[in-house]
């Protein structure tokens, strides 16, 4: 994992850079390459990423708030940044998790599950990075704490064979209660790397406990 901490005013542009090389690098290894992409803090960077011509890359998200809501849903933020326009220009594919007319959180989450192990069986030989925030209360992805027990944690999101999990985090953690996110069995055994943004002062100590 890259952790990338600065404190000039140009950290959006050298964590952007940081996914560049990353992905130039794949690209000159005839690599694909699977971009997770969290929301947050992350929006503000993606207009500074510029996919390289040459890289074969497949767009998708890290976790999802299960919603409808443009203004909520993490894929639909994402679709409106100058980045996305890169990939409609290019035809590139993408993964969405956008919610479809009917679907229910369970079905939205086997879907996004479906469509990552299908990714991994077509391209067993790719790269998957994710793009990572954290929150005030430390989370990470869409993984909180103090919603199961630490037993029920544990074999939830890292003992288990799921990629994929589906939740309700209560609003007293976060104001997004209807979750879907990748598991800690995921980032662990199938993400390759990943790059870690973390701003503002408020994350400061529990970036320092984590």
């Amino acid at each position: 994992m890259a952790l990338i901490w600065h404190h000039e005013n140009q950290v959006v542009e050298k964590t952007a850079e940081a996914v560049v090389r990353y992905l130039n690098q794949c690209a000159e290894e005839r690599e694909p390459v699977l971009l997770l992409i969290s929301g947050g803090s992350w929006l503000s960077i993606l207009d500074f990423v510029e996919i390289p011509a040459h890289a074969d890359v497949t767009i998708s998200v890290v976790d999802e708030r299960f919603s409808t809501d443009p203004e909520i849903n993490n894929f639909a933020q994402i679709t409106q940044t100058k980045f996305y326009h890169q990939i409609e220009e290019r035809a590139l594919p993408v993964i969405s998790t956008l919610v479809t007319p009917g679907e229910n959180r369970d079905l939205h989450a086997a879907r996004f599950e479906d469509a990552l192990r299908e990714w991994r069986s077509d391209h067993p030989r790719g790269r998957v990075l994710a793009l990572l925030g954290m929150g005030p209360d430390g989370h990470t992805a869409g993984i909180f704490s103090g919603v199961y027990s630490n037993e029920v944690m544990q074999s939830t999101f890292f003992d288990s064979q799921q990629w994929v999990h589906a939740y309700t985090v209560p609003f007293e953690i976060n104001p997004y209660p209807e979750r879907i996110t990748v598991t800690g069995s995921f980032l662990v055994h199938v993400v390759d790397a990943a790059i870690l943004f973390v701003q503002g002062e408020s994350k400061c100590k529990i970036l320092a406990d984590v």
